[in-house]
């Protein structure tokens, strides 16, 4: 059944990535357009998802496990941004195209694929741990991620107090004192965080719309890395946690958060942002239709 919900889940997908590819191809999702709802997303609807993925879950985990799973999360995130600063310098990709894949090393789909994907497969008791992996990605794109993108500019505090890390803070504040927001917040941050997943995925195909496939196809350097992100970091970091003795609801949590292909998080964020978008929808539409076939894979032979 595992491997049925993984393929309706990318179905879904597919599904709402082709409505936002012949939007733009029937000039509705315009290149201006795309960039207003790129803010959108960036600043208000992504920030939502993480609260949403919690207000509409029913979570309950003791203090040390909460600790040790966020240290968990922070460690992960931190060896996969060290992971994508080496790996595009060691395999030598073009000087231009590093930070992009650089970004696709840290920042996979987790959010949209992820906590659903994880939601029907695993333990309700593992979902925390999808979560803080959740609060994690958001707290490190923004921040390590709109860094990097953003590349070498001046120091801005703005940047760095953004809805994303507020809500990512606001999440652990909840999780931590056990607190609900009064219900007319938690319904609209659930509205906002459920607009999330076409916005998301329609700028995605829009983008992929002036993507040339094959051309994406026949880079070898989109073939390594998702070879590597897709393969090797997931199967690496699943005997690192076993051996490591933790709980093995969070042991098949990360794993399956790592198993995820590139997300569309920078993707959008470079759109709001001005920068190229052509590495990171090649190295996404690669790494997308692989993970049909390598996330059924793995988890049958590790789970």
């Amino acid at each position: 059944m595992g491997g049925l919900v993984i393929l309706q889940q990318m179905g879904v997908i597919f599904i709402l990535v082709a409505i936002g590819y012949f939007l733009q191809k029937g000039g509705v999702l315009t290149s201006e357009t795309c960039q207003k709802m790129s803010f959108v997303v960036v600043n208000v609807t992504n920030p939502c998802l993480i609260l949403t993925s919690v207000l509409t879950s029913d979570l309950s985990v003791s203090r040390h496990d909460f600790l040790l799973a966020l240290l968990v999360s922070v460690v992960f995130y931190a060896a996969l941004a060290l992971l994508g600063w080496l790996f595009p310098k060691t395999m030598r990709f073009p000087a231009d195209e590093q930070k992009y894949y650089s970004m696709m090393i840290v920042y996979t789909n987790v959010g949209f694929m992820g906590i659903p994907i994880a939601s029907a497969i695993l333990p309700q008791e593992a979902m925390v741990y999808v979560v803080l992996c959740n609060v994690a990605f958001f707290f490190f794109f923004y921040t390590h991620g709109v860094s990097l993108l953003g590349g070498k500019g001046s120091f801005n505090w703005k940047k760095y107090l953004s809805p994303g890390i507020l809500c990512s803070l606001l999440t652990i504040v909840l999780f931590w004192f056990d607190l609900r927001l009064p219900a007319l917040i938690e319904r609209s941050v659930t509205h906002l965080g459920n607009a999330n997943v076409f916005l998301s995925m329609a700028l995605l195909g829009a983008s992929l719309a002036h993507a040339d496939i094959r051309r994406s196809l026949s880079k070898s350097a989109v073939w390594l890395y998702s070879g590597f992100r897709l393969l090797i970091i997931p199967i690496a970091l699943f005997y690192i946690l076993r051996a490591a003795g933790l709980p093995m609801e969070m042991v098949y949590a990360f794993s399956l958060m790592a198993m995820m292909p590139a997300g569309n998080l920078p993707l959008i964020q470079a759109e709001a942002d001005g920068l190229p978008t052509g590495t990171l929808s090649e190295g996404i539409v690669v790494s997308t239709v692989l993970s049909f076939f390598t996330i059924t894979l793995l988890m049958s032979i590790l789970f």
